[in-house]
């Protein structure tokens, strides 16, 4: 089943496009259906966890060579690894999956959180949250709170 898009208002849920709004109509009438809510994944927190990236890798040694490496060091850092165990016994450990597909919106914002904190803690110490988020805010023309509000959270929870 396609997935519908939302909005809540007061105690209704509103179909975000025409298109949400058929896929609602074409719902048997007077049936249950369950919702299971998340917040949608968008392009602009992508660009700017991707804007993150450069501005780290840019200013690191290491990753200023490699940069396509800092994602992976920070996946490792944040423990987003999987365990894979085969049918003879064997373990493997693969990185874990960042995608539109396995994580929502909010979901990404605590790992985006997180990164922010593994670059500042234990890559690039020393250096200011405010000044980070700052260049990284300049870079992409956008801001952590600008992506949370257009998302539909509570901007109360945004940490700048």
């Amino acid at each position: 089943m396609t997935e519908i898009i939302v909005q809540r208002k007061g105690s209704d849920l509103q179909p975000c496009t025409q298109f949400d709004e058929a896929l609602i109509l074409d719902l048997s009438e007077g049936k249950y259906y369950t919702i299971t809510p998340k917040l949608p994944r968008s392009w602009r927190q992508n660009r700017y966890y991707h804007a993150m990236l450069d501005l780290a890798a840019e200013n690191h040694d290491y990753y200023s060579k490699a940069p396509r490496k800092l994602r992976d060091w920070i996946k490792v850092e944040i423990g987003l690894i999987e365990e894979v165990q085969f049918h003879n016994g064997n373990v493997h450990f693969k990185l874990g999956s960042t995608s539109f597909q396995k994580m929502d919106g909010g979901e990404f914002r605590e790992f985006m959180d997180r990164a922010i904190d593994v670059i500042l803690e234990r890559l690039l110490v020393g250096t200011a949250r405010a000044a980070f988020i700052k260049e990284v805010n300049s870079r992409t023309g956008d801001s952590l709170n600008a992506i949370e509000t257009h998302m539909g959270s509570r901007p109360d929870r945004v940490r700048q």
